[in-house]
């Protein structure tokens, strides 16, 4: 039964979003405009993502050398108000934008920041975050799934190139897939086994060498056969098949087993631009925009680095590798200290719910079952100033509308970015190493509270947006 007093806020919570937006996302249609006085002010068209509305946004270059939007492109645009000069047209002021160019990648994903890490002995230094999408489903399995059905469910999930449907870590926000250009280093799948209160994860590889002796021949996505042998040797998967074999061979009835939930829900890793961390370090900075956005204080003052969706944007580095270069938190998120649950895991425990109340619904089995089918010069003029010019030349005649579900795009190029370097070796990564790094982190779970100051996150974003140049790769 629909709650409609729910459904009534959830809906009046939409509209006051759309109508007095700090932040949006727009798909350019049309390239910009620029003002007759301001060179720097420029105008662009496209369709606002949250409300698919076509929008018109109005900003200024921080940075002689930063990139503006073109016909195809996504932008974010920050800080944003309503223009005074236009009061019955969409048309809006940004003091601060961003641009994901068609060559890149723009994930909308619930992401984890890992701390930077050394290679003892030189001066590399890499991190990683990890991104989910809650919105999608993983796979559930019950206790007397396990032995026969464990591997192939996380298998099945390590190999996301061949994903059914779309998710927000297969497909940026215009509908790109991530894995169009096949096997690509600086991307790793894995998958995140939870249960009891407990979870593990389990890394896949997104790149093997076709040849290890020579690094010429390219690389190949992994066998089955490869990704079932890292799966067998992962701890938590001998660990969890041993638990339920042990309790299958003491008499445990399987009506029993089935009331016990294993969920094995995907993520992304991706490696950060080397640039990214050393050009922030110097500042005394970390990598990502907005630290405080993550951080999960506890009971005992200290803070942990915890999971907040975000707009994360990846390029390919001149040595063929994805890197992430810019993140930014969307506006209105909460950090949480876990994974947060996914559709699916949701649905399984309402339907539990429903089953425990007595009512008559879908059982968490049938539930489970349906839903896994699925250099900086200043301008003259003030930014505010500039922000109200009105003299932008008439706009060209509106090119036929981009359709964002579409998943056919421009191959993403293969050349050099300007200021592009190596990033960390995802080859020579070692993810056994971040596992642990990983079961230390989640330890720290227990007394968890949430932080959402949005306006001071907000303030911050804009203050770090201020200070940067043109998009640097790494």
């Amino acid at each position: 039964m629909v709650d409609i007093n729910a459904l009534f806020k959830e809906t009046l919570k939409k509209e006051q979003k759309a109508s007095d937006p700090k932040s949006f996302m727009i798909q350019v249609q049309q390239d910009p405009v620029h003002s007759q006085s301001n060179h720097d002010a420029f105008k662009v068209v496209g369709i606002r993502m949250d409300t698919n509305e076509r929008v018109a946004v109005i900003a200024v270059k921080s940075a002689a050398g930063q990139a503006v939007p073109k016909a195809g492109d996504l932008m974010r645009a920050d800080k944003v108000e309503r223009s005074l000069q236009h009061p019955n047209a969409p048309v809006f002021k940004a003091k601060y934008f961003h641009t994901y160019d068609q060559n890149s990648f723009c994930l909308n994903a619930v992401m984890q920041p890992l701390p930077v890490r050394r290679t003892t002995g030189t001066n590399m230094v890499g991190a990683q975050v990890i991104a989910y999408d809650p919105k999608s489903s993983g796979a559930i399995l019950s206790g007397v799934e396990v032995q026969a059905g464990l591997s192939s469910a996380i298998l099945q999930h390590l190999k996301q190139w061949d994903a059914k449907e779309a998710s927000g870590i297969t497909h940026d926000m215009a509908g790109k897939p991530v894995w169009s250009q096949g096997a690509t280093r600086g991307l790793t799948p894995m998958v995140n086994v939870r249960f009891a209160d407990q979870s593990f994860k389990v890394f896949g590889a997104g790149a093997m060498d076709i040849d290890p002796s020579d690094k010429g021949k390219g690389v190949r996505y992994p066998t089955d056969e490869e990704l079932l042998n890292r799966i067998e040797k992962t701890t938590g998967v001998i660990t969890l098949k041993s638990v339920m074999k042990s309790l299958i061979d003491k008499g445990t009835p399987a009506t029993e087993l089935q009331k016990v939930d294993i969920s094995v829900v995907p993520g992304l890793v991706i490696n950060v631009g080397r640039d990214q961390i050393t050009m922030n370090e110097r500042a005394l900075k970390e990598y990502y925009s907005v630290p405080q956005a993550y951080e999960v204080p506890k009971e005992d003052g200290s803070k942990f680095v915890g999971h907040r969706e975000t707009f994360i944007h990846v390029k390919m580095t001149r040595t063929n590798k994805f890197a992430v270069v810019d993140t930014a938190p969307v506006p209105g998120g909460k950090a949480s200290a876990k994974v947060p649950l996914f559709a699916n895991e949701i649905e399984r425990i309402e339907a539990r719910k429903n089953l425990a109340a007595g009512l008559q619904t879908a059982t968490p089995d049938q539930a489970s079952a349906a839903q896994s089918q699925q250099s900086p010069q200043k301008s003259v003029m003030s930014r505010e100033k500039a922000l109200d010019l009105d003299d932008f030349p008439d706009e060209k005649a509106a090119a036929k509308p981009l359709v964002r579900e579409q998943t056919q795009h421009a191959p993403v190029s293969k050349s050099a970015p300007e200021s592009a370097s190596s990033d960390f070796n995802p080859a020579e990564y070692d993810m056994e190493g971040l596992d642990t790094d990983m079961q230390l982190i989640e330890q720290l779970n227990s007394g968890l509270d949430e932080f959402d100051d949005v306006d001071n996150l907000l303030q911050q974003a804009e203050a770090i947006s201020a200070q940067r140049n043109a998009p640097r790769m790494g």
